[in-house]
C-alpha cells in the first residue's frame, strides 16, 4: 500500500527542495510490471493524450473479458423447468418480460383496422390481383399516433394460415414479391405463402439509409433570440435513420427492435380479429427482419413458430455491429440461443443465407457549397458510429445452435426446431422452399407442397417507397417528441421525496440514486471490491504558489485512474484544507485547469485562494459500444475512478475530508449530474456549460446544439428520459448544493431549458428551508468557467475564508500543451 505524503509549505521549504523530496519518493515507489515507463515523458498535451489512450485500451481490455465472463454466468439468471410444455412456459416467464423491457415492446395497442389505401387514381384498387391471390397497399393503427404501412397478400382460396413477413432494413416490402431494388436477396416468399393459402402482411422497416445526409435537416439556432440568427441553419448528419431513431426510443427506455415488434403484433392482432383463433399465426423475417421474428416469436406466445433467415448466431461482439443493434445489458442473461430458447415449445426454424453487407460510413465530407461549418455541422456530419454486418461462418451458427439444443435437452416436450442449411455448410437462398415448408408443417398445415414461386408482374403505377418510408419514420418521431414533453409530469410523479427536513429528503433520495447506478450507469461488480489504490506520482508543475503533481493509480482491475493534485505552498503544518475536484470536458485534460481558455486557470485561481485541488480524468473517450451490451457506460468505470482517487485524498495529511466540492465543465458538467449523486463526500457540485432539459435536448431534431446529433453515444441512456432528468439528477444531489453555470452565449446548451429544470430543483431546497446552497448562475459568454458568482459560494459552502484582496493576485499560467473545453 502507497503511504500518504505528508505536504508542508511553511514558507523555510524552497521548491527545489520539494520538488527532490517528491521526485525521490516517486521513483522510491515500487511500479506495476505492465508500467510503461510514460514518466520518461515530459508532462503535456503529446503525454497526456497517451494516458487516455492507454486508459481506454484498458477499458476495453476489462470489457472484453466481462462480456467473456457474463456469457460464462449466464445460466444463473435461468430456471428452466423442462418437465412439461406447461412448467417450461411457466418457469422461463420472467426471463421473457425482462427481454421484453430491453427492446421496449411494453406499451398497450390501440384498436387495430386494416386500411386499403391508394396513391393515385391510376392505381385505385389492388397493386396485383391473380387467380392465387392479390396484393394490397395497406395501413393500420399501432399505438398513439404510430401506424404501420405496407403490404396485404390475400389468397383467393380459404386463408390457412397467417404470417407478418419480414424483409431487411434496407428491403422495400415488395421485394418479399420479387419487385424491386435488393429483390434478389431473398426469395418472394410472400407470393410463396400466399399460394398456400397463407394471408401474409409485409411492414415498412425503417432503413439504413442516411435520409438527412442528402436532405439537410433546417435547424432552429440554439440562441435564436440574436439577431444574426434569423434563419434556420442547413445542417446534414451522416446518422442512419435506424441509429437516429435508436438514439430517440433508447432514450425514453424503449428500442426501434420493440417498436418494429409492435407494428408486427399489431399485424397479428389484426389477423386474429379477422381470421379468429383457429388460424394459426407465424414470423418470417430475413436480415433485420431475422432479427425481428426470431424476437418476436420469443416475445409473443401467440406465434406458433418463426422462420429465422440471415440472422443467427454468436453475439457477444454485438458491439461490431451497427448502433440500432444495441440493447442495454442484454448479454448478462440472453444471447441468440437464450432467445431462441424461449420459443419453444413452439416451431422454429433456423435458415443458414447469406445476410445483408452493410458497413456505415462515417463521417461525411462537407457538402461542397456549405461554405465554413461550426463545430455541431462538423460534429453531426460524424455522429453516426461505424458498424459493420457480415454473414457469420457456419461454424459458428452451427455452435449457437448446438447451444440452444444443450439448453433444451432432456425435455419432456416435443422441440419442433430446424436448422436448414447447404451441404459443406454453405449458404442457402434467403426463403428458400425448404424453410417456408418446415415453417408451414410447424403451424400444422398438411399437404404442404412448396414450388419455386415466380414474382407476380409488378404494378403499372406502385407506391411511392421513399414517401412511404419517411412517414413511417416521421409518425414515430413525431410520437416520441410528443411523449418527451409529457415525460417531465410522469418523471415528477414517479420522484417523490420526504420534504419534511433535510435529512428526510437525504434518505428519501437512497432507492432513487441505487436505481441510479445500478439502472442508468451501470454497477460493476468489480467496484464492490477494488483493488488497492497503488498510487504513482511525481511533480509536473511548479508555481511560485503551488505545486501539481501529477497522479495515477489502480481504479478497477487491470484499469487506471488519472489526475492532477495541486496543493498550496503556504499550508502550515498540521493544517488540513478544504479540496476541490475539477472536471474537464470532453476535449480537455487534467492539465487543461492549468491554463487560461475556457476553463480560465481555475487550478491556479482556487490554490491561490488556499484550496487544495485535484484535477480529475475521466474517460470520455471510451467507446461506450463495447459497454452497452453488458450493462455498462462510462460512468461505470467514472464512479470506482472517483472513489478510488477519494480514498487517497481523503488519506492526505493536507486535506480536510469533510470539506470536498465538485467542479465540472462542459461533459464534466454533464458528469456533475451522475457522479455527485452516488458519491456523498462532495458538499456541492457545480454543472458548468452542460445543464439542460433533458430528454428533449437528446430528441430534438429541430435544433441546432441537439445532443441528438452528438457524436458521442455515451449521452444516451437506457431510459434516462423516463426516469431521471436533468432535475431529477440534480435532487439526488440534495441536501447537498447545486449549482448551475451556463453562458448566455453557448451553443451547447440553452440557458432558458436550463432555467425551466433549474426551477423545479429551487423550489425543493426552498421548500425544505435550504434555498441557500443552490444558485443558478449565467453570464454574458460562452462554452466556459465563470467565477465572479461560483468563488465566493465554494468558500462559503466549504467554509474556507475569502483571502484578503491583496493576497489574491492574476493567476499563475504554467506552460503545458493542452487546449480549451469542447463541447
Amino acid at each position: 500500500m502507497h503511504r500518504p505524503l505528508r505536504f508542508r509549505w511553511p514558507g523555510r521549504w524552497t521548491a527545489p527542495g520539494v520538488c527532490l523530496i517528491l521526485i525521490s519518493t516517486v521513483f522510491a515507489m515500487p511500479a506495476s510490471a505492465d508500467d510503461p515507463p510514460y514518466f520518461d515523458m515530459p508532462f503535456g498535451r503529446d503525454y497526456e493524450v497517451a494516458i487516455r489512450q492507454r486508459i481506454v485500451d484498458q477499458i476495453e481490455a476489462y470489457l472484453h473479458a466481462h462480456t467473456a465472463r457474463l456469457a460464462q454466468q449466464r445460466q444463473r439468471h435461468w430456471n428452466r423447468d423442462i418437465s412439461s410444455a406447461d412448467a417450461y412456459a411457466a418457469s422461463v416467464r420472467n426471463n421473457r418480460e425482462r427481454l421484453r423491457r430491453l427492446v421496449g415492446a411494453v406499451d398497450d395497442r390501440v384498436a387495430v383496422r386494416m386500411e386499403v389505401y391508394a396513391e393515385s387514381l391510376e392505381q385505385p384498387g389492388p397493386l396485383y390481383e391473380g387467380q392465387a391471390y392479390s396484393v394490397f397497399a395497406v395501413r393500420w393503427p399501432v399505438l398513439e399516433d404510430v401506424a404501420g404501412e405496407g403490404l396485404l397478400v390475400m389468397p383467393a382460396g380459404p386463408v390457412r394460415a397467417a404470417v407478418v413477413a419480414l424483409p431487411d432494413a434496407d428491403q422495400a416490402p415488395e421485394a418479399l414479391l420479387g419487385w424491386g431494388e435488393r429483390a434478389s436477396e431473398v426469395e418472394p416468399m410472400a407470393a410463396a405463402l400466399a399460394e398456400q393459402g397463407v394471408a401474409v402482411v409485409v411492414p415498412v422497416l425503417i432503413s439504413r439509409d442516411m435520409r438527412w445526409a442528402q436532405e439537410p435537416r433546417q435547424l432552429i439556432p440554439v440562441l435564436d433570440w440574436m439577431k444574426a440568427n434569423d434563419r434556420r441553419i442547413p445542417t446534414h448528419t451522416n446518422l442512419r435513420n435506424r441509429e437516429l431513431l435508436w438514439r430517440q426510443t433508447y432514450l425514453m427506455g424503449r428500442h426501434i427492435i420493440g417498436y418494429e415488434l409492435q407494428r408486427a403484433y399489431a399485424a397479428l392482432d389484426w389477423f386474429q380479429q379477422e381470421f379468429g383463433d383457429d388460424v394459426p399465426l407465424a414470423l418470417a423475417g430475413y436480415g433485420e427482419g431475422g432479427l425481428l421474428a426470431l424476437y418476436g416469436a420469443a416475445l409473443d406466445e401467440r406465434v406458433g413458430a418463426a422462420l429465422v433467415s440471415g440472422y443467427f448466431g454468436p453475439r457477444e461482439a454485438v458491439a461490431r455491429e451497427p448502433n440500432e443493434r444495441l440493447i442495454w445489458g442484454l448479454l448478462k442473461e440472453f444471447g441468440d440461443a437464450e432467445i431462441a430458447s424461449l420459443v419453444a415449445p413452439r416451431g422454429l426454424v433456423l435458415e443458414y443465407s447469406r445476410g445483408p453487407e452493410h458497413e456505415a460510413v462515417t463521417p461525411l465530407p462537407p457538402p461542397p457549397d456549405a461554405g465554413e461549418l461550426d463545430w455541431f455541422q462538423k460534429m453531426a456530419l460524424r455522429a453516426g458510429g461505424p458498424g459493420v454486418l457480415t454473414t457469420p461462418p457456419f461454424e459458428d451458427v452451427a455452435a449457437e445452435v448446438r447451444r440452444l439444443r444443450d439448453l433444451l435437452a432432456g425435455a419432456g416436450f416435443d422441440v419442433p426446431l430446424r436448422f436448414i442449411h447447404g451441404a459443406d455448410g454453405a449458404t442457402v437462398p434467403a426463403g428458400s422452399g425448404d424453410a417456408l415448408a418446415a415453417l408451414l408443417e410447424q403451424l400444422g398445415l398438411e399437404d404442404v407442397s412448396m414450388q419455386p414461386a415466380a414474382a407476380p408482374p409488378p404494378p403499372r403505377h406502385g407506391i411511392d417507397a421513399k414517401r412511404r418510408h419517411d412517414r413511417v419514420m416521421d409518425d414515430l418521431i413525431d410520437h416520441l417528441l410528443a411523449w418527451a414533453r409529457r415525460s417531465s409530469f410522469e418523471r415528477y410523479r414517479h420522484f417523490q421525496g420526504d420534504l419534511s427536513s433535510p435529512a428526510a429528503w437525504d434518505r428519501s433520495m437512497q432507492p432513487y440514486r441505487r436505481a441510479l447506478y445500478d439502472e442508468i450507469v451501470g454497477r460493476l461488480p468489480d467496484s464492490d471490491d477494488p483493488p488497492p489504490v497503488n498510487v504513482r506520482q511525481r511533480q509536473v508543475f511548479d508555481a511560485p504558489r503551488w505545486s501539481g503533481h501529477e497522479v495515477i493509480y489502480d481504479a478497477l482491475p487491470g484499469v487506471w485512474g488519472f489526475g492532477v493534485l495541486a496543493v498550496p505552498k503556504d499550508i502550515a503544518d498540521g493544517e488540513r484544507r478544504p479540496l476541490v475536484v475539477l472536471q474537464h470536458g470532453y476535449g480537455g485534460m487534467p492539465g487543461s485547469y492549468a491554463r487560461d481558455g475556457a476553463y480560465r486557470d481555475l487550478m491556479s485561481r482556487l490554490c491561490q485562494r488556499g484550496f487544495v485541488v485535484f484535477a480529475a480524468h475521466l474517460p470520455f473517450n471510451m467507446d461506450e459500444k463495447n459497454g452497452i451490451p453488458v450493462g455498462a457506460t462510462m460512468f461505470s468505470f467514472g464512479v470506482p475512478q472517483y472513489q478510488q482517487a477519494l480514498r487517497w485524498l481523503k488519506s492526505l495529511d493536507v486535506v480536510d475530508e469533510k470539506r470536498i466540492g465538485y467542479y465540472g465543465l462542459s461533459y464534466g458538467g454533464r458528469a456533475a449530474m451522475y457522479l455527485p449523486p452516488l458519491i456523498p463526500e462532495f458538499k456541492f457540485a457545480v454543472s458548468s456549460a452542460s445543464f439542460s432539459r433533458w430528454p428533449q435536448a437528446g430528441l430534438d431534431h429541430e435544433r441546432q446544439g441537439s445532443s441528438l446529433y452528438h457524436e458521442r453515444i455515451g449521452p444516451f441512456k437506457f431510459g434516462l428520459g423516463t426516469t431521471f432528468g436533468r432535475a431529477e439528477l440534480g435532487l439526488m444531489i440534495a441536501p447537498r448544493g447545486f449549482v448551475v453555470e451556463n453562458g448566455y452565449h453557448d451553443t451547447a446548451v440553452v440557458t432558458e431549458d436550463a432555467g425551466h429544470e433549474y426551477a423545479k430543483i429551487r423550489r425543493v431546497y426552498d421548500l425544505l428551508g435550504i434555498g441557500e446552497r443552490a444558485q443558478f448562475n449565467t453570464h454574458i459568454g460562452g462554452h466556459e468557467a465563470h467565477l465572479d458568482t461560483l468563488l465566493p459560494y465554494i468558500h462559503r459552502m466549504l467554509e474556507h475564508p475569502v483571502p484578503a484582496a491583496r493576497r489574491v493576485q492574476p493567476p499563475e499560467t504554467v506552460e503545458t500543451d493542452v487546449e480549451a473545453a469542447t463541447p
